[in-house]
C-alpha cells in the first residue's frame, strides 16, 4: 500500500465512529490509529526509496515534544505505564505529521485531500442533520447496534446536550464541540480552492462550502462559532492592511490599549471578559475562568514534569475533572517545556512559510488562508480540549503546507546555482 492510499485512508477514518475500534488487550485501537501504525513504515521505505532525507528539523522538534511527554508520563506513572499514551499521542503528532508532509508535496495534492476531508463531512451530514432535528444519535446507534461497543455515556441519550431547545450535534465524533471544530477549521481553505475550481468543479466546491459552515451552526457549540467569527475579521483586516497599512497599525493599537485597559480597569480581568464571549452562557464562562485559573495553579506547582495523569487541584464543587482548554491541560499534563517546544516547533512553521511566500509570491493566499486555519485551532484550543480524533487533525493542517517551503528551498538551489554559472561566464 502507498503513502498517498495511506493517507486517504487516515482522512476517511477520521469520520469512521470509534465504535469500530479493535481492543489489543487494554489498547483501544480506533480505524486511524491502525492507518497510523501501517503509514510509519511505507513512509520510512518511500522516503529511502527516494532518496530523501528521512527527518528534518520540523522532525526534531516533534522528538523534542514526544521526549518531554515520555519523560513526563515515565516520572507521574512508571515506564510501563506510560508506554501506552506516549505511543498513541507519537502517532497523532508526528506519525500525521510526517505522513502527511511526505504525501502532499504540491498544490493539486493539498486540494485532493482537503477535497476528500470535505466530501466525508458531506457524507455524513444528512444523518448529522436528522440528528439536530430527532435528538437521536442514529450514527453512533446504528454503530453500537453493528459492533456491541458502547461510546457515548448516557447524557449523549438522555437530553442533557440540548442547548436552545435544539440538539447539539455528535455526528461521528464523541462529543458536539469536535463535530464543530473539525468543521470550523477547514473552511478558510475550502473557501480558497473554490475561488480557484474551474466553472465546472466550482458548484460542488460551494455545497462542500456550505457543508462545512452547516456542521459548526448544528454543533452548537460556541468556540466554533467564535473561531469563524475571528477568520473573517482577520481576513477583512488583511484586506484593509493591503489598502492602507497604517489603518492596520492603529486598529492594533487600539486592541493592544483595549487589553492594556481591560487588565488594569477591569477586575474579572481579559481572560474572564473573553471567555465569557466565547461560550454561550455565563455558567460556562465561569467554569472556563476557573479551570484556567486552578490550572495555572497547577503548573505553577509542577513546572517540569506536570501532573500527567493524575488529579488536578480544583474546587470541590468542580467534580467533573475535565480541562476544556487543549493548551493549558498538556501543559498541567506534561509540563511547561511542552508547550514551549510546540510553540517554538508551529513558530518555525509559520517563520519559514512566511519567508516562503518572498520566493513563491503566488502562494501568499493560500498560506494566508492555511495561518487562519492554524488561528482557528488555536483559540478553540484556548476553550476546547481536542480529544479523540481532533488532535491528530491538528497535525495534518500543519503537515498539509509544507510542500511550500520545500518548494520555495529548492527555489532559492535553483536560483543560486544560476547565479553561479552567471558570475562563472563572467569571469
Amino acid at each position: 500500500m502507498t503513502a498517498p492510499a495511506l493517507l486517504s485512508l487516515y482522512v476517511i477514518s477520521v469520520f469512521i465512529p470509534a465504535e469500530f475500534r479493535v481492543m489489543l488487550g487494554t489498547v483501544a485501537l480506533d480505524p486511524y490509529k491502525i492507518v497510523l501504525i501501517i503509514s510509519m513504515g511505507v513512509v520510512f521505505a518511500t522516503r529511502l526509496v527516494q532518496h530523501k532525507r528521512l527527518f528534518d528539523k520540523y522532525d526534531y522538534l516533534i522528538f523534542c515534544v514526544i521526549v518531554v511527554v515520555i519523560a513526563s508520563m515515565t516520572k507521574n506513572h512508571g515506564l510501563d505505564n506510560s508506554i501506552q499514551y506516549s505511543g498513541v499521542f507519537a502517532l497523532e503528532s508526528f506519525g500525521v505529521f510526517y505522513l502527511t508532509r511526505t504525501v502532499i508535496d504540491r498544490y493539486d495534492r493539498m486540494v485532493r485531500y482537503y477535497r476528500l476531508y470535505a466530501i466525508c463531512l458531506l457524507v455524513i451530514f444528512l444523518p448529522a442533520l436528522y440528528e439536530f432535528i430527532t435528538e437521536t444519535r442514529l450514527i453512533h446507534i446504528i454503530a453500537q447496534a453493528i459492533t456491541g461497543v458502547p461510546i457515548l455515556g448516557e447524557d449523549a441519550y438522555d437530553g442533557s446536550y440540548v442547548r436552545h431547545g435544539m440538539a447539539r450535534v455528535y455526528a461521528v465524533f464523541s462529543h458536539p464541540i469536535l463535530y464543530g471544530t473539525v468543521g470550523a477549521v477547514a473552511v478558510p481553505l475550502l473557501v480558497y480552492f473554490r475561488d480557484r475550481a474551474s466553472a465546472i468543479d466550482r458548484p460542488f466546491y460551494t455545497i462542500l462550502v456550505l457543508c462545512l459552515m452547516g456542521t459548526v451552526v448544528i454543533s452548537i457549540s460556541s468556540a466554533p462559532y467564535l473561531a469563524l467569527i475571528i477568520q473573517y475579521a482577520l481576513f477583512l483586516l488583511y484586506l484593509v492592511g493591503k489598502q492602507n497599512k497604517r489603518i492596520v497599525t492603529i486598529l492594533l493599537g487600539v486592541v493592544l490599549s483595549m487589553y492594556v485597559f481591560v487588565q488594569l480597569g477591569s477586575n474579572r480581568g481579559f481572560l474572564s471578559i473573553f471567555l465569557s464571549f466565547a461560550t454561550f452562557n455565563s455558567g460556562t464562562a465561569y467554569t472556563r475562568v476557573i479551570i484556567w485559573t486552578y490550572g495555572i495553579m497547577n503548573i505553577e506547582q509542577n513546572p517540569i514534569f506536570g501532573i500527567g495523569l493524575r488529579n488536578w487541584i480544583r474546587p470541590p464543587w468542580l467534580s467533573g475533572g475535565s480541562v476544556d482548554a487543549y493548551w493549558l491541560m498538556m501543559t498541567m499534563r506534561h509540563g511547561v517545556l511542552y508547550i514551549v517546544f510546540i510553540a517554538s516547533w508551529l513558530l518555525l512553521i509559520v517563520r519559514d512559510l512566511l519567508r516562503s511566500v518572498k520566493v513563491l509570491p503566488q502562494y501568499k493566499t493560500l498560506a494566508l488562508v492555511w495561518l487562519l486555519s492554524i488561528y482557528s485551532f488555536l483559540v478553540i484550543g484556548i476553550t476546547v480540549h481536542l480529544f479523540d480524533k481532533v488532535q491528530s487533525v491538528f497535525f495534518f493542517f500543519c503537515g498539509s503546507i509544507i510542500w511550500i517551503i520545500k518548494l520555495a528551498d529548492a527555489e532559492r538551489q535553483r536560483q543560486a546555482a544560476s547565479h553561479a554559472l552567471d558570475n562563472k561566464a563572467r569571469g
